[in-house]
């Protein structure tokens, strides 16, 4: 499925790193991801991803899971992700929670780091040089069920 977006539109792509209820195992949860005008997606993070998989995994279409890259990474790797990084001007944003964190019992967890996402979506944009006339949300998994986003 082709995702198609009018060439103004702001692209938020995001991803979460695990188990949002802290399951064993995993002392924390965060939701993170990048944004970009629709027309300068593949100028900005698709073709230059590409080649950073292509470097790191040695196929473009392999995807690059933190989790894995970080057990067996070279230096050259990580210069090459860091290039990346720094090198694409586009919006980046995340949010994360631990066992640690204080939360009102009237809040869920999940309402909590989709509240506080959008917060920092907002703020990687506000200001920017961006203009655009409409903002679409893409979760990059199945797994992300639409009540991260319901009613925000």
């Amino acid at each position: 499925m082709e995702l198609k977006l009018s060439s103004n539109c702001l692209a938020v792509f995001v991803d979460d790193s695990g188990h949002e209820e802290l399951a064993r195992g995993h002392p924390v949860y965060g939701m993170g991801g990048c944004a970009a005008l629709a027309f300068q997606m593949d100028e900005l993070i698709n073709s230059p991803w590409r080649q950073v998989r292509k470097f790191v995994a040695s196929s473009p279409d392999t995807p690059l899971h933190a989790s894995e890259f970080s057990r067996a990474v070279t230096n050259e790797q990580i210069a090459c992700v860091a290039h990346f990084f720094k090198t694409n001007m586009f919006a980046r944003f995340g949010a994360v929670l631990s066992t640690t964190t204080v939360i009102p019992d009237e809040i869920t967890r999940v309402r909590l780091i989709a509240g506080t996402l959008m917060n920092r979506i907002t703020q990687a944009t506000t200001g920017s040089m961006l203009c655009f006339s409409r903002i679409s949300v893409v979760p990059s998994a199945a797994n992300m069920s639409p009540m991260f986003w319901g009613g925000l």
